[in-house]
């Protein structure tokens, strides 16, 4: 496929700092494994998602003028993505995100420095205008200030805004712009957050996507790992179940499913269509490696969506 119009992506962009056991994960003990160090961060993963799917893409994101903002921007570039209406920072410190992985490769634990942030504000995103408003969507995450989400969600709901909320403690930003949200894909305890409502079971997590829509949300989609996936729209919230992956990192690939979201309504696709290429994008993350899977492209994801 290829669009006229492009996507903006405004979120966080960092360095990835990822443990990986080689047998069972230890606590308070140290661990045989591996360490990858490698781009990161919401925003950025969708944007290179896209842009590898030959999707135009342009990323406003905050990097400090230090090594790692230097390789994040480098990377970025060489996939296609404009950083043009990107903020270095002359004295900024660039994000980092530090993730210990289990077994599994799911996320045992992490911490995300990200204070760099708080300078991409109202100010910058102004200067950029004219590169939002002429984007097909508009593509957030809570790493941003609560203050510029509610900006972005005001100046621009006339684009479709997807957003991912990140984590459960970031995702309360968005409690008050839930009218504003054409596409919002929450975890199981980001959904929780938003919604109160336990996702332990499918009855819970069909309430919660059944809330976000009764709280004003067009599109929503709650990932649920190995258990499948929640989808809601006008038609009401469904139960998908899981297609076996195999596993050997979680990050990203939740990332990589926004991106698959983005691309079916990008082709014209409702929700139920548009998830499927969220999935198998997904997939691929998880058996990557990775977090963006190297082998990305529309041609192999329309015909894996295609024989399903």
């Amino acid at each position: 496929m290829s669009w006229q119009k492009h996507i903006t992506v405004i979120g966080g962009a960092n360095m990835d700092i990822q443990g990986y056991p080689l047998e069972a994960l230890r606590r308070h003990d140290s661990n045989p494994g591996a360490v990858r160090v490698t781009p990161g961060g919401v925003g950025r993963n969708v944007a290179e998602n896209l842009a590898r799917l030959g999707v135009s893409v342009d990323l406003i994101t905050a990097v400090g003028a230090d090594d790692p903002g230097k390789t994040i921007l480098r990377g970025a570039r060489d996939a296609g993505i404009s950083c043009d209406a990107s903020l270095t920072a002359e004295h900024g410190q660039t994000a980092t995100y530090l993730a210990v992985l289990d077994e599994r490769g799911d996320m045992d634990v992490a911490i995300i420095q990200s204070g760099i942030y708080a300078l991409l504000d109202r100010t910058h995103v102004e200067k950029h205008k004219s590169t939002v408003e002429s984007s097909a969507a508009l593509v957030l995450d809570t790493n941003l200030e609560v203050e510029l989400l509610h900006y972005l969600c005001t100046a621009f709901q006339h684009l479709p805004i997807f957003i991912d909320p990140v984590s459960s403690v970031k995702a309360e930003k968005l409690v008050s712009l839930f009218s504003c949200i054409h596409t919002l894909k929450p975890n199981e305890r980001e959904a929780e957050a938003l919604t109160g409502v336990s996702c332990d079971t499918d009855r819970g997590c069909l309430s919660a996507a059944a809330a976000l829509r009764a709280h004003g949300v067009q599109n929503v989609v709650i990932t649920r790992g190995e258990r499948g996936y929640v989808i809601a729209d006008r038609t009401g919230p469904s139960l998908i179940p899981a297609v076996h992956s195999q596993v050997v990192s979680a990050t990203g690939a939740g990332d990589a499913f926004m991106a698959g979201l983005v691309y079916g309504f990008l082709g014209g696709h409702g929700l139920s269509r548009a998830a499927e290429y969220g999935r198998v994008l997904s997939s691929w993350a998880l058996g990557a490696g990775a977090t963006i899977a190297s082998d990305i492209s529309a041609q192999r994801l329309e015909k894996e969506v295609k024989n399903q």
